[in-house]
């Protein structure tokens, strides 16, 4: 804050005054900008470490794969066989312009997603992994 209450805008603000933010403060500061460092304790970092992980966790869908993409007919064949073949599993038919595709699994991290991608491939050879995608 400056003398008349009015917050002041700085360059460069920097959390952190460890080596690398007194590093980056001082370079910043050496060129001409103005800096502002602030320091955390452990325990705040942590915790805004977790609330991030626990926002990320929450804001991603799973990985899934697409077993099949083309017409509606052969589309609602190879779900049908989806459905029975892999009852545990969630299984969908979605129409994505312009062909329909047919997806199944709901896996949590890559490696289980991949694990599944190889042995579905020996059925279904044009399966493809498909990432998760940022929930709003």
């Amino acid at each position: 804050m400056t003398h008349s209450g009015q917050p002041k805008a700085f360059d460069l603000f920097i959390i952190g005054g460890g080596i690398n933010g007194c590093g980056i403060a001082r370079d910043a500061s050496g060129r001409g900008m103005s800096v502002a460092l602030a320091e955390m304790d452990e325990k705040q970092k942590i915790s805004l470490l977790l609330d991030a992980y626990k926002d990320y966790q929450f804001k991603v869908s799973d990985y899934r794969i697409q077993i099949f993409s083309g017409g509606l007919n052969q589309a609602q064949e190879i779900e049908k066989e989806a459905i029975e073949a892999f009852v545990d599993w969630p299984v969908s038919l979605d129409f994505i312009s312009p062909s329909y595709r047919v997806r199944v699994g709901a896996f949590k991290t890559r490696l289980e997603a991949e694990k599944n991608l190889i042995a579905l491939r020996k059925k279904y050879p044009a399966s493809v992994l498909l990432k998760p995608k940022k929930i709003q």
